[in-house]
């Protein structure tokens, strides 16, 4: 549980030496080693085990009706609510859980053709990363799981306790205290978007959820969000990939100066980002960040846009004794597997080019903290404290300093252009970047010329994918396919 140990100071007024206990999760000091282990423990009301997180435990023993989603105390009361239900609606009961009832949706959301493709390629200064994506739904969350079900994405075809694990390149539907009755978290867990397979199978996956919102069978509200959790150990597994404590100092440099750009591009396609509840602006300080600092400052708080409390968490699992030194990229236990950057920053959305937008930004400023060079921005653009003649400064930075193909720039533009609040002069944009800007169409064309019929999603099967890429027809437009 939640104790590391102690650590000594002396007191500079009477000079004892003062013991102080840590707590494990969050670094609080204790003058007690019972109020270090007790920190941040929180207990299951049913069957009593601890978690690090007051939510978690909230929802250790929760059950959800597979129909509407609502939250019992007991598996037998959550199936006799969605019994209640399906007698209501006048379908047949199902007795095994695993066999998926009628479609509650049309047909036709199978039979669509998945028309955008989610990718992100390695490039120079970007190695493959997995990810996972947690994508929260206020309503629908049952059609949401029989439907991932029902295209091999997702284990079963049913809302599973929150405290359910996933499988890597496959879905999981999981209630959330935090979300109205009915809603949802889908969670797309370890997927390698570099990948083509795996890239096709997340993007079938999200094109059909945002066929289903079109026909508002799921919705979306501004109590839900989306997070993405970018892997800390590259999938290659060089040790030069692992994303250590001077990457987090950089990061959380680079997070400063583009934070409140970075909030407005997290809630493109709304009218105003859903508020700071569960994703709260970073806290600032102004001299020279580090690891040490950054960790003192968050406190633990899970709660932060920008959160590592995942990779901490990993570190301290070491075995092997390289992260307790702080030389990270020796650890051969693997500890650091389980590590991610957790980006909180965004609204809900089920847009497959809104949350490619996402994907690509969350990748691109991690790669960057690998050669930024600590100190070398200006003072922090807080969220809600930044004039509003910066943005094209600072969305400028992003596209020209981090690493990114054309096509990526041209997507995260058009994100931009969906972001309230961003005020950016097109125009005069284009004048300050026409070095890149002016060669973007010769290499689109090059890239095109290779990729197109490689990036174009087929129709999507049961198995997965297991027929062949269908090519574009020569009538259709790279925008047709892309945007």
């Amino acid at each position: 549980m939640p104790y590391s140990g102690q650590t000594r100071v002396y007191d500079a007024n009477t000079a004892n030496e003062i013991t102080y206990h840590l707590c494990d999760h969050c670094g609080q000091e204790w003058e007690s080693e019972d109020g270090a282990e007790d920190c941040c423990r929180y207990y299951c009301h049913n069957c009593g085990a601890a978690h690090s997180y007051e939510e978690d435990a909230l929802d250790c023993c929760a059950y959800y009706c597979d129909d509407c989603g609502e939250r019992y105390d007991s598996a037998a009361e959550a199936e006799d609510c969605a019994e209640a239900d399906r007698r209501e609606r006048g379908e047949d009961h199902y007795d095994d859980p695993y066999e998926p009832e009628a479609p509650s949706y049309p047909q036709e959301i199978l039979d669509t053709v998945v028309e955008y493709p989610i990718f992100i390629p390695e490039i120079p200064g970007r190695p493959a990363r997995l990810c996972s994506v947690e994508q929260e739904l206020s309503s629908g969350g049952t059609r949401a799981a029989k439907l991932l079900h029902d295209i091999g994405i997702a284990v079963d075809p049913y809302i599973a306790n929150y405290s359910h694990g996933g499988h890597p390149g496959r879905a999981i539907v999981k209630g959330d205290g935090s979300l109205p009755a009915g809603g949802a978290e889908v969670v797309y867990s370890r997927f390698n978007l570099s990948d083509r397979s795996a890239a096709r199978n997340f993007s079938d996956a999200i094109w059909r959820l945002r066929e289903m919102k079109k026909q508002l069978l799921v919705s979306t509200s501004r109590q839900a969000g989306l997070h993405i959790h970018v892997s800390a150990l590259g999938v290659s597994g060089d040790p030069s990939t692992v994303f250590g404590p001077r990457e987090m100092a950089s990061l959380y440099e680079i997070w400063s100066f583009c934070e409140d750009v970075i909030f407005k591009l997290g809630s493109a396609g709304w009218e105003s980002h859903r508020g700071t509840s569960y994703t709260a602006p970073m806290p600032k300080f102004m001299d020279a960040p580090s690891a040490g600092r950054i960790v003192q400052n968050l406190g633990g708080n899970r709660y932060y846009s920008l959160n590592f409390q995942r990779l901490l968490g990993a570190a301290q699992q070491c075995r092997c004794g390289a992260c307790a030194v702080g030389d990270w990229t020796e650890c051969n236990c693997g500890s650091l597997q389980a590590g991610t950057i957790e980006w909180r920053v965004f609204n809900a959305s089920t847009k497959p080019e809104t949350i490619h937008g996402w994907l690509i930004l969350a990748h691109a400023l991690t790669a960057k903290a690998f050669d930024h060079q600590l100190g070398s921005l200006p003072e922090p653009n807080g969220y809600q404290e930044t004039e509003q003649e910066k943005h094209q400064w600072i969305f400028g930075w992003i596209l020209n300093e981090c690493p990114l193909d054309p096509i990526e720039r041209l997507v995260l533009i058009g994100l931009a252009k969906r972001s309230p609040g961003l005020l950016i002069d097109w125009e005069d944009f284009e004048r300050t970047n026409a070095d890149w800007m002016v060669s973007l169409t010769d290499e689109l064309d090059d890239e095109l010329s290779h990729d197109a019929q490689e990036l174009t999603v087929p129709v999507a099967q049961p198995s997965l994918w297991a027929t062949p890429p269908t090519p574009p027809s020569p009538e259709t437009t790279w925008e047709e396919t892309v945007f």
